[in-house]
């Protein structure tokens, strides 16, 4: 009897984690303990004012910002920032060039992203295996003009495709 009830109450738990961590298209929160020093720092450079807009494909999520659930997230301009999540291409794979794209009213800025960390969870949700090496994480000084951006990854090589992420990231001025 105990065991039973061990089990139903780890079955019962290990729901409620996956139903709270869901957002966007998150999978899990699990991965929102990443350190920065355990991620290579990247630069964020401004690549231009904000174009006309892409094309959306993919699948993604931000699953944290500085560890930390997303959906409307204000930091001061010229903080550090982490930033966690998974990415996968139109076909299902892990994409061979990424970068993290802000836009917004200074601009378009981008670093690069670099995936490979392991991903079970979304394999297991989304029933594609080409994603268990999906998940990220980008250390960066956020040295942006202050303002509102939009966050995408934009995938290999171009800005042609972008998995949008549903954040809206305020920078204020220091």
């Amino acid at each position: 009897m105990a065991a039973l009830l061990k089990t139903r109450t780890a079955t019962v738990a290990t729901l409620v984690v996956l139903v709270i961590g869901c957002g966007q298209k998150d999978v899990d929160g699990q991965h929102a303990a990443e350190s920065p020093e355990s991620l290579p720092r990247v630069t964020l450079e401004r690549v231009g004012e904000a174009s006309a807009p892409v094309a959306e494909g993919g699948d993604c999520s931000l699953d944290t910002i500085n560890g930390q659930p997303v959906a409307a997230v204000t930091l001061g301009a010229g903080d550090e920032a982490l930033f966690v999540g998974w990415v996968g291409d139109p076909q299902g794979q892990v994409p061979s060039d990424a970068r993290l794209i802000l836009t917004g009213d200074g601009g378009m800025y981008a670093a690069p992203v670099r995936t490979g960390r392991d991903r079970p969870d979304v394999v297991d949700a989304l029933n594609k295996p080409g994603l268990a090496q999906s998940g990220f994480g980008v250390a960066t000084t956020l040295a942006v003009e202050p303002g509102t951006y939009r966050v995408a990854i934009a995938m290999d090589s171009s800005d042609a495709v972008q998995c949008q992420f549903d954040v809206s990231l305020t920078l204020a001025a220091q």
